[in-house]
């Protein structure tokens, strides 16, 4: 039993070789060089200007935009000092994309997500506690941008 237990834990870690990693990441690399060559659709442009350090505190507005599911979150980030928790998340919704949602035509799709947003913010507790004030936000896209 031993030596099959040795045997799937090295088929497992196999992959996670810095070699099989390196290689992975470079084919990842020539792919969206090739698709960012041919495709006008394959990669939307991002418009990030600087990343997180780390030491953001604070409520943050976090988006996942999935396939087929948008994620709504509300995350406390207590930043890098000692005796923080890290990070919270306090509040979560997930809202189902359908092909209704998928068919929607320029700006509509982004209407869509802004209700979502409204409609979890809009909940008695959120606003008895935070107002109306604006919150950061962050975004990730399920392809790459």
């Amino acid at each position: 039993m031993d030596d099959f237990l040795r045997e799937v834990q090295c088929l497992f870690e196999a992959p996670l070789q810095p070699a099989n990693l390196h290689a992975l990441s470079g084919k990842l690399q020539q792919q969206f060089r090739q698709m960012l060559q041919s495709s006008n659709i394959c990669m939307l442009p991002s418009y990030n200007h600087t990343l997180p350090t780390g030491h953001e505190r604070g409520t943050y507005l976090a988006l996942d935009v999935g396939g087929s599911t948008f994620r709504v979150a509300l995350v406390e980030l207590g930043g890098k000092e000692r005796g923080n928790q890290g990070m919270q998340i306090t509040r979560m919704r997930s809202f189902r994309i359908d092909n209704a949602e998928r068919a929607l035509k320029g700006h509509a799709f982004f209407d869509w997500m802004a209700d979502r947003i409204q409609d979890t913010l809009a909940e008695e507790d959120y606003q008895l506690s935070h107002g109306t004030s604006a919150l950061p936000m962050g975004l990730a896209w399920s392809f790459p941008v």
